[in-house]
């Protein structure tokens, strides 16, 4: 089970197929098990398909005070640039609430 390090946090993520990435980010609430039925979809039409689970939900863990929204960019990055991937299309499910400032 494949992790990258992000900012206090160990992200969980999966790698399907080859070719152009293309990754699905999971809303509140979810994992990256909520794109199971696409991916096989994405990877049969050439693409190389990332899921993973945002820090704090499914396999990923972060302590309380790195849980942040504001740290999702910079986790995600972390993944890319594991997979050493220059470009990226994002696929997002839904947005998370910021509701209170940020200081990071």
């Amino acid at each position: 089970m494949p992790h990258v390090s992000s900012r206090g946090a160990e992200i969980y993520y999966e790698v399907h197929g080859e070719g152009p990435v293309l990754v699905f980010a999971h809303g509140m609430g979810g994992n990256h098990l909520s794109w199971w039925q696409q991916v096989p979809s994405f990877v049969g039409r050439g693409y190389q398909v990332v899921t993973f689970d945002h820090r704090g939900f499914g396999r990923s863990s972060c302590a309380p005070d790195d849980f942040h929204p504001l740290h999702f960019p910079d986790d995600l990055f972390a993944i890319l640039d594991g997979l050493g991937a220059e470009r990226a299309a994002l696929i997002c499910q839904s947005q998370f609430p910021i509701q209170k400032p940020f200081a990071g």
